[in-house]
């Protein structure tokens, strides 16, 4: 319950060659504003959202409460145990801690977790589909994206705090390079993590309208959108890629025509993955009738 004293996760992650796989760092950052400084002090952090008493004259609120269960050096860095509704970690060697002093604290070291490398392009936007607009944009980029599974299987499993991980892979020199980072909110066991890490070099897109029309329903002043799109991706990579498109498709929609199998995700979401050959292009083309 005192003031000043707070914490952070940070992570890092490595990719292997073919990136297929990482390993995870995870460090705990704690920081001491309190006015005073704690010696040999035993150390738990309690990871989620801790709800606190507003007082009549704010101070600066402490995100998640100071106060890591270490197993042996030899085995996981920290050891974790359920608390309420949150997540306790405690660490078992005496911390020292100075007034105005930031220091880091190992938090978990997992390996060779399964990693899957996804394009992702979010194409879609809800205006599209009320407009005659022709060319919408071109060479636009596909997100590149990280996803693996929070699990035992995946050599992972640990329920991690919220923070930011930074992404690396070495180059063919050996040289650990950054490849980006994303903040991950709170992940309990078996729930997906994905990393948004910036868009690709040599994968766009370009994407047309190629049909419009508009009909009034005479149902409660309904109209009726149909429009076709032509999506067109194109990589300049020595290796083919998959590309996930996803679009958002608005009021009550059918897609009618499409060149490539889709997936309806939710009310709003419509996704395909479409292979895209190294040095060639694939072209989506897919009509949308719409009621609003």
């Amino acid at each position: 319950l005192t003031r000043g004293l707070s914490w952070k996760a940070d992570y890092v992650a490595l990719l292997n060659p073919d990136e297929t796989r990482l390993d995870l760092k995870g460090w705990v950052t704690l920081t001491n504003k309190s006015g005073t400084g704690y010696a040999n002090a035993g150390l738990q952090l309690v990871a989620g959202d801790v709800n606190r008493v507003r007082q009549p004259r704010p101070a600066p609120m402490v995100q998640e409460r100071m106060m890591v269960k270490a197993a042996s050096d030899a085995g996981r860095v920290v050891s974790e145990e359920s608390l309420l509704e949150y997540h306790l970690y405690s660490v078992a060697r005496p911390t020292t801690i100075k007034d105005n002093q930031s220091k880091q604290i190992a938090l978990l070291d997992e390996k060779n977790g399964v990693c899957v490398k996804r394009l992702v392009l979010k194409s879609g936007s809800s205006h599209f589909y009320w407009n005659k607009t022709g060319r919408i944009y071109k060479k636009k980029g596909v997100g590149v994206f990280l996803s693996f599974k929070n699990d035992k299987t995946s050599g992972f499993g640990l329920p991690k705090p919220a923070g930011i991980v930074r992404v690396y892979k070495k180059d063919s020199r050996g040289f650990s390079q950054f490849v980006g980072e994303d903040r991950v909110g709170h992940t309990p066991e078996n729930e997906e993590i994905e990393l948004k890490l910036g868009q690709a070099f040599d994968v766009t897109a370009d994407r047309r309208q190629v049909s419009f029309s508009l009909k009034k329903t005479g149902e409660r002043d309904l109209r009726t959108y149909e429009s076709g799109y032509e999506i067109r991706l194109k990589n300049a990579k020595d290796s083919p890629v998959r590309v996930r498109v996803v679009e958002q498709i608005p009021g009550d929609w059918e897609i009618q025509e499409t060149s490539h199998r889709y997936n309806k995700e939710d009310a709003l979401s419509a996704a395909w993955q479409i292979p895209v050959p190294a040095k060639g292009e694939a072209v989506l083309t897919f009509r949308v009738r719409t009621k609003m």
